[in-house]
């Protein structure tokens, strides 16, 4: 699996130049958002890259990033369209549907959204994320709010899984091993919160995957996080996964996606997360207006790494 990562983290390799520029505007729109919402009563909390970057690796630019993500409140969403409008900033979509606004500011993109993964996907909310998150200063360096370890790890998860598990960016599977060798990572206290949030058993799969890279640090934290979990509802998961991995791309689509939101082992949060997905389908086909959902203009540099899936055997 590292092998894999490595070979597809090699096919996006830029000038180290325009990186660490990329970076530097990257993190001065982060706290031009954060500032302005923070001044506005809109509580954000910083995921995925533009945080992992700094928590994770030595050097910050050597982990691409293509937007910025921030979840907040579902009540929230419609603050944040107000001072976005207000700000001046470019708002080129919005899902209703998901809950989900995408700004460009400064001519980057930030993601705003208000679920962990997709609708239905976890029992773990936004709400409760925001209940355990801290406020530091701590890799930022500056005040800002940031999700508890392993609430960020299981988020991680959740948007591989969500991406189609094999069509997730490589980084995003490399945040996760990265994470196991992280001082605060706990394999049984993040296998606790697998388990209260009804994703014990995507964790296990995504688990058993990462400790396919044989006899390594990063390796022997998933070990010990899927022996942790123990028997999971759904132990099917990755046969399920490596099954639809060997049929063409474009086959068997709706078994792909039926698969990525069924992350849930909770089977109401299973059948809202089909309902929703299928609401998002019939809004795009019968009134695009609704729900929009071209964000091409979101991934200039990613959009080859998309279609270079990533090995499950």
């Amino acid at each position: 699996m590292r092998d894999a990562i490595t070979r597809d983290m090699a096919g996006v390799v830029m000038d180290p130049l325009a990186l660490v520029a990329t970076h530097a505007r990257a993190q001065h729109v982060l706290r031009t958002v954060l500032t302005t919402f923070d001044r506005e009563g809109v509580k954000a909390l910083v995921v995925k890259g533009a945080v992992t970057s700094k928590m994770l690796y030595e050097r910050p630019w050597e982990r691409p990033m293509s937007d910025i993500d921030l979840r907040v409140e579902p009540s929230l969403l419609a603050r944040v369209e107000a001072i976005a409008q207000k700000q001046g900033w470019v708002q080129p979509d919005r899902s209703k549907i998901y809950n989900t606004a995408w700004l460009r500011v400064d001519g980057l993109a930030v993601d705003v959204e208000s679920t962990v993964g997709a609708p239905y996907m976890s029992s773990l909310s936004v709400r409760a994320m925001g209940e355990r998150a801290e406020r530091t200063d701590e890799w930022l360096g500056y005040a800002h709010w940031q999700a508890a370890f392993e609430d960020h790890v299981l988020l991680t998860c959740l948007n591989v899984w969500k991406d189609h598990l094999v069509h997730a960016l490589p980084w995003s599977w490399r945040d996760l091993q990265l994470f196991s060798r992280h001082s605060r990572f706990d394999p049984e206290r993040f296998a606790r919160v697998a388990w209260r949030a009804g994703n014990a058993s995507v964790v296990a799969a995504i688990a058993e995957m990462l400790t396919q890279s044989g006899p390594s640090a990063e390796a022997d934290g998933w070990r010990r996080v899927r022996h942790s979990l123990g028997q999971v509802p759904r132990p099917w998961l990755l046969q399920w996964a490596r099954w639809l991995q060997n049929k063409p791309e474009n086959a068997l689509l709706l078994g792909r996606r039926l698969l990525a939101r069924t992350a849930s082992d909770v089977w109401s949060k299973q059948g809202h997360a089909v309902l929703r997905m299928a609401w998002w389908g019939l809004a795009r086909r019968f009134d695009p207006a609704q729900d929009r959902g071209d964000l091409s203009w979101k991934f200039p540099i990613t959009s080859s790494v998309r279609s270079s899936p990533l090995s499950l055997e």
